[in-house]
């Protein structure tokens, strides 16, 4: 069974909305509606309800940026002092581009999305604008740090990575970051080594570039040791002990997107976010008890040692 004792939702996702307009072919995590948007009521109570037990906010979507009132939200954030980082597309407006260099107060850092830049439209003139324009703006701070998310998905190779990265290099101010995670949409991940080829020829791409990995990353992956052959990485955690909390315009929270009966109904119906943990550990490890893992899994040594968690592969069973 996996140990829960470092499981810390005090990070929160705070999905301002569903909506996003760059409909990446590996998305899973909504239905785009407009209909999904928080209130700034609710934010500032949810706020005003969890400030003082929250660690720091992930202010994401969708594409939060297309939320109607987008800098009200960060002023608000801003408000309760509260930390956070911004995860976004960056395929924003000249006016929202002015809005986030101008407010920076209590950001830890920009998450860009770059994938699929190059598949319609001016979509990389807009990003390549926006994420020089914030680079050169936040590079002297470093907790301002804007770094590139990337998703290994189930069209990928090495080559087309390698590829890919060279473009990016070749057009963007600098790749300090990049943070790494898995097609979770369609793709079989449980002892799939081409995912870890392809992340070992990221960082051939850009050897400079330090990575960040998200948690669904398995050791299973790798048929190389990544201490070795990987120059220079974190959050490689092989237990998934941290997954944040996303919260909802509803006022539901899930344990992440891949685990979705693990469910909260009302936050409000709580005063911590260490009461929402409890809640969350609990079904967790109801739900651990009954799962019906990978087989492949079941005789695995990164499994049988408690360095993988059962539930977070049968996730991708929809779990």
């Amino acid at each position: 069974m996996l140990d829960l004792q470092r499981y810390n939702p005090r990070v929160i996702n705070l999905v301002l909305t569903k909506e996003c307009a760059k409909l990446c072919s590996f998305c899973f995590t909504g239905d785009y509606s407009k209909g999904t948007e928080m209130s700034l009521d609710y934010i500032d109570r949810f706020l005003t309800r969890f400030s003082s037990s929250l660690s720091y906010l992930n202010v994401l979507g969708g594409e939060p940026t297309q939320h109607r009132n987008f800098p009200q939200i960060i002023e608000k954030i801003e408000e309760h002092k509260i930390n956070y980082t911004l995860i976004s597309n960056l395929l924003f407006s000249q006016q929202t581009l002015e809005f986030i260099l101008k407010n920076s107060q209590g950001r830890l850092g920009i998450s860009a999305n770059g994938m699929e830049l190059f598949k319609k439209g001016n979509r990389f003139k807009v990003f390549k604008k926006n994420y020089n324009a914030l680079y050169t703006a936040f590079k002297h701070i470093p907790e301002y740090s804007t770094l590139l998310s990337l998703t290994v998905d189930k069209n990928s190779t090495p080559e087309s990575f390698k590829k890919y990265i060279s473009t990016l290099k070749n057009e963007l101010e600098s790749l300090p970051f990049f943070r790494i995670g898995l097609d979770l949409s369609n793709t079989g991940i449980a002892n799939n080594t081409l995912l870890g080829d392809i992340i070992r020829a990221i960082q051939e791409a850009s050897p400079t570039s330090k990575i960040l990995f998200d948690c669904q990353v398995p050791p299973c992956i790798f048929n190389y040791d990544p201490d070795k052959e990987l120059y220079s990485f974190q959050g490689l955690s092989f237990s998934c002990p941290g997954p944040t909390l996303d919260v909802f315009y509803d006022g539901s929270a899930i344990h992440c997107y891949q685990a979705q009966k693990i469910k909260i109904n009302n936050v409000f119906d709580f005063y911590t976010t260490r009461e929402l943990e409890n809640e969350l550990t609990r079904q967790y490890k109801e739900r651990e008890e009954t799962i019906d893992i990978l087989e492949v899994c079941k005789s695995c040594a990164h499994y049988l040692e408690k360095r993988c968690a059962s539930l977070c592969m049968g996730c991708y069973q929809k779990a």
